[in-house]
């Protein structure tokens, strides 16, 4: 990775390729990651600008990678044409450009026309009625957009943030973010959509979870979590951890996958001289027995182990 992005402010990573197509398409996601790792100054500009480009939903149609194009094109000529004149003020100014392109790219791309949007401000909750007696409650900092002309034969929305959904029978309910989708035909869940990562609880009913080659049916009481931090223990939520979730992991270090399992149960690993930092990809369901689980994460990984009281021995 070029050290160049240290240097890099917001607007500059909205307007490199490299970054956007990590953000869109996952473009050499492990060289970002272990890079990230490496500057963790540098977080909260990567995470602010990932927050952005991540808002967008490209349909990856002919029409729509030419607008697309022609787009960012415009915002770089915003970018080059205020570069002098903006002076201290340049940040913002264009910060504010790009956001208000996001806002006309997800009008233009995530949505057929006349597309309803709500969203909800930093300590609000709005609760919503949608057609044919459904409802949502938004938390905070969260948007939602559906189109309700072809309510009867279709009923999509798609979230950025954290809803709870009360769902009536009919034709099939599909919730799309940018981490996967929820499908449902009638039913009351959660779903959290936040960067990477995605929560499903269903409180009631059945749904069907999708988040990339991952799938999952889950009925009243079960979760599907899915998180590529995976940043120390808090790899289940605790108001979570004794539901039946699907619990997944994609290219993460041994020490992240076993992390989780002790947020689950807190049994304690002994690693001697085992690798924490190996890569595990693979999933496993909160509600076996933990014998189970650590067949399903540790077999592939050729390491044995051996329980007495909650410690957990590990070997090759």
């Amino acid at each position: 990775m070029n050290d160049k992005y240290l240097q890099y402010e917001i607007t500059d990573f909205l307007t490199d390729d490299s970054f956007v197509n990590w953000v869109l398409d996952k473009t050499y996601d492990k060289e970002w990651q272990v890079w990230i790792s490496k500057h963790p100054e540098i977080t909260t500009r990567i995470v602010e600008s990932k927050q952005l480009v991540g808002s967008v939903k490209f349909r990856e149609d002919n029409a729509a990678v030419q607008s697309k194009s022609k787009v960012w094109n415009r915002i770089d000529q915003s970018t080059l044409a205020k570069k002098v004149t903006l002076n201290s003020n340049r940040r913002k100014v264009i910060y504010s450009l790009l956001a208000a392109a996001a806002v006309a790219l997800l009008a233009v791309f995530l949505l057929p026309e006349r597309a309803t949007v709500i969203e909800s401000q930093l300590a609000e909750t709005k609760t919503l009625s949608l057609p044919a007696n459904s409802s949502v409650i938004l938390s905070e900092s969260s948007s939602l957009a559906y189109k309700s002309d072809d309510w009867n034969s279709r009923r999509d929305v798609e979230l950025k943030g954290q809803a709870h959904f009360k769902v009536s029978k009919g034709v099939p309910f599909i919730v799309s973010t940018s981490n996967g989708s929820v499908e449902v035909l009638g039913t009351e869940f959660d779903v959290i959509s936040e960067q990477s990562s995605l929560q499903v609880h269903v409180t009631e009913g059945r749904v069907q979870v999708t988040s990339g080659n991952h799938s999952k049916i889950l009925t009243a009481g079960m979760a599907f979590y899915k998180n590529p931090t995976w940043e120390d223990a808090r790899a289940i939520p605790g108001d979570w951890a004794t539901d039946n979730a699907l619990v997944i992991f994609d290219d993460q270090p041994l020490s992240n996958v076993l992390s989780s399992i002790t947020a689950l149960n807190g049994s304690v690993f002994e690693y001697g001289n085992i690798d924490k930092t190996m890569s595990y990809t693979g999933s496993y369901d909160s509600s076996s027995e933990l014998e189970s689980i650590l067949e399903k994460v540790l077999w592939p990984l050729r390491i044995k182990y051996s329980v007495e009281n909650d410690i957990v021995i590990l070997t090759y």
